[in-house]
């Protein structure tokens, strides 16, 4: 069991730190507008707490994910945003909730990401 725990602490590893120990540096790149390099460090939080959820059979944290659709949002990438937000729901073990947080916005997300993509052919 010793050896799955220590599997656990790594795949749980971003640049050398556990991946809750990174959410203050995502506050500051927040703060300071700095949306490319926190958008990389999220998803990079995004998988390392994807793969701690999935070896201890829990669920990953929806913030990384909620936090990264805002900013896909922001910028009008409606695909990306469903992408991330699909992501974390197929991450999250049966049965899963509906009406999460995070699943509402997909709902949202997808009429954006289908507007946009009529919007474009139409033009």
């Amino acid at each position: 069991m010793a050896v799955l725990h220590e599997l656990d602490r790594t795949d749980a590893v971003v640049r050398g730190r556990h991946h809750s120990e990174w959410v203050a540096t995502l506050d500051r790149l927040r703060a300071r507008g700095r949306d490319d390099t926190g958008l990389a460090l999220l998803l990079e939080c995004m998988a390392a707490a994807e793969r701690e959820a999935w070896a201890t059979q829990g669920v990953p944290p929806q913030e990384y994910a909620h936090r990264a659709a805002v900013i896909h949002r922001r910028r009008r990438d409606y695909a990306a945003e469903v992408e991330v937000l699909e992501r974390w729901i197929a991450a999250c073990p049966e049965p899963r909730d509906p009406y999460s947080r995070l699943a509402v916005r997909l709902v949202k997300a997808r009429r954006l990401r289908d507007a946009a993509s009529q919007a474009r052919r139409r033009a």
